[in-house]
């Protein structure tokens, strides 16, 4: 069996990690029925990335593709994702694992936030002297 294990950074916060689920539960019914999909959180929420892994496995899956739900790589993405599929190769050798990378910058994200903008009531066109955009990445 094949699984698709995604992973979310997890906040404080129940809303924002309900978000989450949420937009994977709205997203897997476009998927074939036959592939596992699963949600791990890295930090604040469960479960976490071995859970999910564990979870996978106990399901049945063989390969389990780790897929994280981040705009760009930075530690997590980098260190703590891959430690964690490093620590799941040597506790479930046969099973194969594969990383997928984060989002990334993506032309439909400039778009959305020109959308964004124009719905603040911006005119990209010619914007005033005094307006500033600040994007924000955590």
């Amino acid at each position: 069996m094949k699984s698709v294990l995604f992973v979310g950074h997890g906040s404080r916060d129940p809303e924002g990690n309900d978000q989450i689920r949420e937009f994977i539960s709205t997203m897997k019914h476009d998927w074939d029925a036959s592939i596992l999909i699963e949600t791990c959180f890295l930090e604040f929420e469960r479960p976490n990335v071995s859970q999910g892994i564990d979870t996978c496995v106990a399901k049945g899956a063989k390969d389990v593709v780790v897929i994280p739900i981040m705009l760009l790589p930075a530690g997590h993405s980098k260190i703590h994702i891959p430690a964690a599929i490093d620590e799941a190769k040597e506790k479930y050798p046969h099973v194969n694992f594969v990383y997928g990378r984060p989002i990334g910058v993506h032309e439909e994200a400039l778009e959305i936030l020109k959308t964004r903008l124009q719905e603040s009531g911006e005119n990209l066109e010619t914007p005033a002297e005094d307006t500033a955009v600040i994007v924000l990445g955590r």
